[in-house]
């Protein structure tokens, strides 16, 4: 019974920040910065124009960014592209923490970086592929749980890596880091020989793109990640939101043990 009612308040809170969201970019800030995202960038649906991004680190979710961002010039539409994207990030982000880390009384510490999209989108340098990478990189991680339990793991953590730094850039970065706390927080056996592979991938990785894309190392490294993120004001707000995602589920792993730690009872 508890646990049905804490999910209906977990529903009810996502509802009304849901019509904050609404507000925020109908009312307090009144498509200001969804016309001017539009209007700043020119999405062309030619060979020559989509080879010119997916040239890059992380191109893939660029290039998917800017194709939504075509859409903000109906505000109502862009409004409706980032309200989508707030709750798929809570949403996904909750049952990490929830189904994944078990950490159920911890529920509510989901919010945060979903909340962080509001202040970081009115930066007029945001770009929607920054969250949208972070997304991906969260649906990445419960790919890697996944495939950790088939038969050929090996093969497969190192192609999936593969395929995320193609798509998100350095935000593999998350992915990785998630797994590897995971496996060692739950010793899931065999966690060191996991953790090795899946290191080992993404420095392979790192060296086929050090030599193949023509980018500096920051952008190699780090493309679609806070580190290589315009330094603006608005700057630290994205750092809150991709830090949080990995450590929440840390912290509240830490705060369970020692609850349940007779010395702290």
């Amino acid at each position: 019974m508890r646990k049905l009612l804490s999910h209906k308040v977990s529903i009810a809170l996502y509802l009304l920040l849901s019509v904050f969201v609404v507000c925020w970019y109908s009312l307090l800030n009144p498509y200001l910065t969804l016309v001017y995202y539009e209007q700043s960038q020119m999405f062309q649906y030619t060979w020559t124009y989509f080879l010119q991004h997916i040239s890059h680190p992380g191109g893939w979710i660029n290039y998917c960014g800017l194709f939504l961002t075509q859409f903000f010039y109906y505000p109502l539409i862009g409004i409706f592209i980032y309200v989508s994207i707030f709750l798929l990030l809570g949403w996904i982000f909750q049952y990490i923490i929830e189904r994944v880390f078990l950490l159920q009384p911890f529920r509510f510490l989901t919010f945060i970086p979903a909340l962080c999209i509001l202040p970081v989108s009115v930066d007029v340098q945001f770009n929607i592929a920054y969250i949208l990478a972070v997304i991906i990189a969260l649906v990445g991680f419960l790919l890697l749980m996944q495939i950790v339990k088939q038969r050929y793991y090996y093969l497969t953590i190192p192609a999936l890596v593969v395929v995320l730094y193609l798509f998100i850039g350095g935000n593999v970065i998350m992915s990785i880091l998630l797994f590897i706390s995971y496996s060692f927080l739950f010793k899931q056996q065999p966690y060191v020989r996991n953790a090795l592979i899946i290191i080992v991938s993404w420095m392979i990785v790192l060296v086929v793109a050090w030599n193949f894309y023509l980018a500096p190392g920051k952008e190699i490294f780090f493309s679609y990640t806070p580190f290589n993120y315009p330094v603006t004001h608005h700057r630290m707000f994205y750092l809150f939101l991709w830090f949080s995602v990995i450590l929440i589920p840390l912290i509240g792993f830490l705060l369970r043990n020692l609850k349940m730690n007779p010395r702290w009872a």
